[in-house]
């Protein structure tokens, strides 16, 4: 239907004419609502204003209200008459940081702006995307086959005008990469440290890790090593893995000190004779070569020193505890 040239609506209807009634935050994204008014609009005027706003005003780019200026293109949600106050209305939306959830790769995508994203565990964020008062929620679709490490939501709610308010939102396992030492016993810089050192290196992956004598990409342990891994199933399809690398620390009874010092190499012990003495050496977490070095300082010959007893075995992590007696003959 034409519109009639009885009045002038681009004045009638100008911008500059037009009050601003409302601003409303939308979310925490800074989606903005504005609520326009036109005044003196009579009901003989209204369908042809309606007309003339559906035609020329749907969006609008950076309005200007008493001098202030809207950054953004908005968009047209709704168009109101009031007979009784002989008013028009309308609504326009602004989104800022909503849409496109297309940043992982064929995921669907709605707009060319990006969804905001929330930390809600560690490993774990959720992107959402937000599209309001549409008429057709069909239209925003999921991905047709499940994909690994993500889980898809989407909520359409009805505002009860024949538009929708719909939410996209994706959960997606983020890596975690993380390193910790822990010391069993004295500090490592003392005389006498710790039995071991613990590394634990922790994060997320697609299939469960094995060692690479199992088939798997993690180093088996070396001689000195105690290594573990935990797989743990995430409800997105993922694990979490979790290395544990214990690595033994040598320790000696008396501690190395430089030859010729009070203790080196033995702990001599025993009645107030010298000739009575007895000499021990006890060492953890050795080499074999470290082993056979001490047997040979407490066995010199028969004159100086007799070995009374040696015991030894192999640890869990390959090498040697030992412990080795003598005396000094008077």
């Amino acid at each position: 239907m034409a519109i009639s040239t009885d009045f002038n609506y681009q004045d009638k209807l100008a911008l500059d004419k037009a009050k601003l009634i409302s601003r409303t935050r939308l979310n925490d994204l800074g989606s903005y609502e504005l609520t326009i008014q036109y005044n003196n609009i009579t009901s003989a005027m209204r369908e042809d204003a309606l007309e003339w706003l559906e035609a020329n005003r749907l969006e609008m780019t950076n309005p200007t209200f008493s001098f202030k200026t809207y950054e953004g293109i908005w968009n047209c949600i709704d168009i109101t008459y009031g007979e009784d106050r002989s008013i028009m209305r309308q609504r326009f939306k602004v989104d800022v940081g909503v849409g496109d959830l297309g940043d992982a790769g064929a995921t669907p995508d709605y707009g060319s702006q990006s969804g905001d994203v929330t930390r809600i565990s560690e490993g774990m964020e959720v992107d959402r995307s937000y599209y309001w008062r549409v008429t057709n929620p069909e239209t925003y679709t999921l991905p047709s086959t499940a994909r690994n490490g993500e889980i898809w939501t989407k909520t359409a709610n009805d505002n009860g005008d024949g538009t929708y308010d719909v939410i996209i939102g994706r959960e997606v396992a983020q890596s975690l990469t993380a390193a910790s030492s822990v010391q069993s016993g004295s500090e490592e810089t003392s005389d006498y440290p710790g039995a071991y050192s613990e590394d634990v290196d922790e994060n997320t992956n697609n299939v469960e890790l094995s060692f690479v004598s199992q088939g798997g990409t993690i180093p088996d342990a070396v001689q000195g090593e105690i290594k573990r891994i935990d797989n743990t199933p995430l409800e997105n399809g993922k694990f979490r893995t979790k290395v544990t690398t214990r690595t033994a620390t040598p320790q000696r009874v008396p501690p190395e000190s430089e030859e010729g010092g009070p203790n080196y190499p033995w702990l001599e012990y025993g009645s107030d004779y010298i000739q009575d003495a007895n000499n021990i050496i006890i060492g953890r977490n050795q080499s074999w070569e470290k082993f056979i070095a001490d047997r040979d300082r407490t066995n010199v010959s028969p004159a100086i020193f007799k070995i009374n007893s040696i015991s030894v075995r192999v640890n869990d992590y390959g090498l040697f505890d030992y412990t080795i007696i003598s005396n000094t003959p008077g």
